[in-house]
C-alpha cells in the first residue's frame, strides 16, 4: 500500500508543475526545448501515477500469495521501467547533477516492497 501510495504521489507531484520539473531535470530551457521537456515530464508523471494506482489496486484486491506474486511482478516491472527510462535519458543530459535526495526515498520504498513480495512468493498462509 505504501509503495503504491508513494508511486502515485510521485506521479502527481511530477504533474503539479511540469515546467519547473523540466527545468530542474534538464537545466535552463526555453521555447520548444522547454515544451518538449515539459511534455516528457508530464508523460512520466502519468506513467508513475498509473503504476501507483495499479499497485494500490493489487494490494486492495488480492491477498496472501497472489498479493505477493502480483506485487513482485508489478513493482518489479515499475522499478525496471524507471531504471531503463532514467538510464536512457541520463545519457542525453537528464539529471546530470544526480538524483535529488527525495527521489532516493521514492526508490527505496518500492525496492523494500519488491523484496518483501519476492520473499513471500511461496509462503503459505496459516
Amino acid at each position: 500500500m505504501i509503495s503504491g501510495a508513494l508511486t502515485t504521489l510521485g506521479g502527481i507531484l511530477n504533474l503539479s508543475d511540469v515546467e519547473k520539473t523540466a527545468v530542474d531535470s534538464w537545466g535552463n530551457l526555453s521555447g520548444r526545448e522547454l515544451d518538449i521537456a515539459s511534455g516528457l515530464e508530464q508523460v512520466w508523471g502519468f506513467h508513475f501515477a498509473g503504476f501507483g494506482v495499479s499497485i494500490l489496486l493489487l494490494a486492495l484486491l488480492t491477498n496472501g500469495i497472489s498479493q505477493a506474486r502480483s506485487g513482485a511482478v508489478v513493482i518489479g516491472l515499475t522499478l525496471l521501467s524507471q531504471l531503463l527510462t532514467f538510464s536512457t535519458l541520463s545519457s542525453k543530459g537528464y539529471l546530470e547533477e544526480g538524483l535529488p535526495i527525495v527521489l532516493y526515498v521514492f526508490l527505496a520504498i518500492p525496492l523494500i516492497a519488491f523484496v518483501a513480495c519476492v520473499k513471500s512468493w511461496n509462503e503459505t498462509t496459516k
